[in-house]
């Protein structure tokens, strides 16, 4: 992958033009992320990084490809204190999460610990951008065990035991960022659940209203929602109103005798079942099993 090189200053400006167009640069500031034996500095947005060709080369394929090119001896390139200047095209705060993977590795990042949403992002875009498989692949399995393809894999997401959890999952906020993701990266797989989580914490109102365009993507989505948030949520005898496994009610086992216990838990898993089977259809999506992400 190439990498366009920043501009260079013009040099053939009148003395007032050229303090007139100083005055309105926009000012550059050094993250943490800045060593002194640091061999080369990237730029995201104003925010500049002085790290380790060696350290980006080995994790990136891109950025080996990239300092393995033969580079003459006198370069006419932007440098900064002596380091090759490489501009990127992503934000400071992706950039930022990845030096911290690299850098500060477990104190920053610890696997076993819930994860939050724009952790996950900055891994994909970044794992996919550069090539740093294993950042993608992280941020992959987290989504996937979240907003899964099979009703088990859903279940198993409410396990306190989840070993690839995300940070507030029910909250609306994250939903919407999760579904923003999804269709951003085409990973079709997760967006059926993503959404129904998202109704389920978000008022018909709210959907309606317009305050989510962003990751609504197309127009007809806002009344698809209010429809299913009606359908879903109405106190209607027989409705089911959630995707959650079952949990046994202690007033229900006292009433019901073994069998008929059995008899409305099976009933209760045979809805859900069924729920959970046209739950991509309910959204505009195709089956699960025709659903192909990026990578399939």
């Amino acid at each position: 992958m190439s990498l366009p090189l920043s501009k260079r200053f013009r040099m053939d400006v009148p003395v007032s033009d050229a303090e007139s167009e100083a005055s309105t640069l926009p000012v550059i500031t050094r993250s943490k992320y800045w060593f002194k034996d640091g061999n080369v500095v990237l730029q995201a947005e104003e925010t500049q990084f002085r790290v380790h060709q060696s350290m980006l080369a080995h994790h990136s394929r891109v950025f080996n490809d990239l300092f393995g090119i033969p580079q003459p001896e006198v370069s006419q390139d932007p440098m900064v204190d002596g380091c090759p200047l490489v501009p990127l095209s992503d934000t400071a705060a992706d950039v930022r999460q990845i030096m911290a993977i690299f850098y500060d590795n477990i104190s920053f990042l610890d696997l076993r610990n819930s994860m939050q949403v724009d952790q996950i992002s900055a891994m994909l875009r970044m794992g996919k951008k550069y090539e740093i498989d294993y950042l993608m692949n992280e941020a992959l399995q987290r989504l996937r065990c979240n907003y899964p393809t099979t009703l088990a894999v859903w279940d198993e997401s409410f396990d306190s035991s989840n070993p690839n959890p995300i940070e507030d999952v029910n909250d609306s906020v994250l939903n919407a960022g999760i579904i923003s993701l999804g269709h951003e990266h085409s990973i079709f797989t997760i967006l059926p659940s993503a959404y129904f989580h998202y109704t389920t914490k978000t008022s018909p109102e709210a959907i309606v209203s317009g305050e989510d365009d962003d990751f609504l993507i197309s127009p007809e989505r806002p009344a698809v929602l209010y429809e299913l948030k009606n359908v879903f949520w109405s106190m209607d005898d027989g409705v089911i109103t959630d995707l959650a496994p079952w949990v046994p009610n202690e007033t229900i086992s006292v009433k019901l005798c073994a069998s008929c216990l059995a008899s409305v838990k099976a009933c209760f898993e045979e809805a859900r079942q069924q729920l959970w089977q046209e739950l991509p259809a309910f959204f505009g999506f195709a089956k699960w099993e025709d659903l192909r992400d990026f990578d399939s």
